[in-house]
């Protein structure tokens, strides 16, 4: 006895539906319903994209400094160190 699962995947909303394989009998069904957007939850996403996005370009960034200072025979990479805590400097 195999199962069918069977997915109605909508914009809003996804419904599901199980069936037996060899009698075609409904084991179970339903649907999930999702919130629907408002303006205050977009600005909220969005700003935390942004924070998201300007934290990895600043950490791509540093990565970019130490490679191109390698690269330059500036300075190696394993000669610097991070610093760990600004206020004890």
């Amino acid at each position: 006895m195999g199962l069918i699962l069977g997915l109605d995947l909508g914009i809003t909303s996804v419904g599901f539906g199980i069936i037996e394989e060899d009698t075609y009998k409904i084991v179970d069904y339903g649907v999930r319903l999702f919130e629907e957007g408002n303006a205050d939850n977009n600005l909220t996403r969005r700003q935390l994209r942004g924070g998201r996005r300007l934290k990895e370009r600043r950490k791509n960034r540093i990565v970019a400094i130490k490679h191109l200072l390698e690269n330059n025979n500036i300075i190696a990479i394993a000669d610097i160190k991070p610093i760990v805590d600004i206020i004890d400097v």
